[in-house]
């Protein structure tokens, strides 16, 4: 999977909830991000395929934001038995230009978190090992 992908993923450095603006429902907690691709983890199976209207509440204001906004459309779902989860991987479509903006302002955060711990490769490589 990860050869398809135009951007490397980050993990978050907070954990944040994905809501579906429709409905106000959780869709899933994200995992990890690119400005173009996402990964959220559930406890339940989501549709493949499906075009999720997505809204994410930051835990600190971003340019004076307090949430991100995007659609997102499903291009894969599993199980993760030993999580006792499902992932599921998302492409990211009409996004803003602000919001995409806050979104590379989120993983300059996480690319320096890597450099500022000397195991952070270790640990991202444990992290992917587990979810392939």
């Amino acid at each position: 999977m990860n050869d398809k992908r135009k951007h490397k993923r980050y993990q978050t450095r907070d954990l944040l909830c994905v809501v579906d603006r429709e409905t106000a429902q959780p869709i899933g907690d994200l995992a990890n991000l690119s400005t173009d691709g996402a990964m959220f983890v559930s406890p339940a199976a989501v549709e493949v395929g499906h075009l999720y209207r997505c809204l994410i509440k930051l835990p600190h204001p971003i340019m004076d934001q307090d949430e991100i906004n995007f659609d997102a459309v499903c291009r894969w779902s599993k199980e993760n038995r030993s999580q006792n989860c499902h992932e599921s991987g998302y492409s990211v479509t009409n996004i803003s230009d602000t919001d995409k903006e806050i979104i590379s302002l989120l993983i300059l955060r996480c690319v320096i978190d890597e450099w500022s711990c000397p195991d952070a490769e270790l640990a991202q490589e444990k992290q992917e090992s587990v979810r392939n």
